[in-house]
């Protein structure tokens, strides 16, 4: 396996939309788990309370439903039921980091604790749509079952091009800490962007 490939870019012209150097205001890594070194906070929300249903299995379509956006629905085949205090984190990895490496490092994390890994899968495999985070008129895609944006969110232009881009070399982890206390969703992609003003974040992995 191999890093995406960067492409050499000039100067960020007034339209180019900036990758984030700091993290953005309020935001904090979860208690449980850090950063992939070198990694910044791009949009963050946390929820007191709330219900969640962790895939533990790829997604499939659910025959003659669709969402709020007129994507066709799909679901995972098994999921994990769990509720309590949310947090969702959005970062932006540092230039020549894979999806895989970003994932793998969570997963290492977590087992060094005690916990394991509950399901893994990459690109197709993971089911729904392969093209975009965020959208409507299509298929749902992973990130769109774990994160509604009804939820909150994509509160600035950089989580708009992390999350709205095309996008490549998926990779997601369901992962269990230890005690069955906690759980984590490690979801990684490359951006694919060429041409707009969101091509400074193309081949850098979120």
């Amino acid at each position: 396996f191999f890093a995406p490939t960067l492409l050499p870019t000039g100067p960020a012209t007034a339209a180019d939309v900036p990758v984030p150097a700091q993290d953005v205001s309020g935001s904090k890594d979860p208690g449980l788990i850090g950063r992939f070194s070198g990694s910044v906070i791009i949009d963050f929300v946390r929820l007191e309370f709330d219900e969640f249903a962790l895939p533990v299995a790829a997604l499939q379509k659910v025959e003659g439903r669709r969402d709020q956006h007129n994507n066709q629905f799909f679901e995972p085949k098994s999921s994990k039921l769990i509720e309590g205090r949310r947090t969702r984190v959005l970062y932006v990895l540092p230039e020549g980091i894979a999806p895989l490496q970003a994932v793998r490092n969570y997963q290492s994390e977590v087992k060094s604790q005690g916990g394991r890994t509950l399901f893994e899968c990459k690109d197709v495999d993971c089911g729904g749509s392969q093209k975009l985070s965020w959208g409507g008129g299509g298929q749902m895609s992973l990130s769109m079952h774990i994160w509604p944006r009804e939820k909150g969110g994509m509160q600035n232009k950089a989580s708009t091009c992390a999350l709205k881009s095309r996008i490549s070399e998926q990779r997601y982890a369901a992962l269990e800490f230890p005690g069955s206390k906690a759980y984590a969703s490690v979801l990684a992609y490359a951006i694919s962007e060429k041409g707009g003003d969101c091509e400074t974040f193309n081949g850098r992995t979120v």
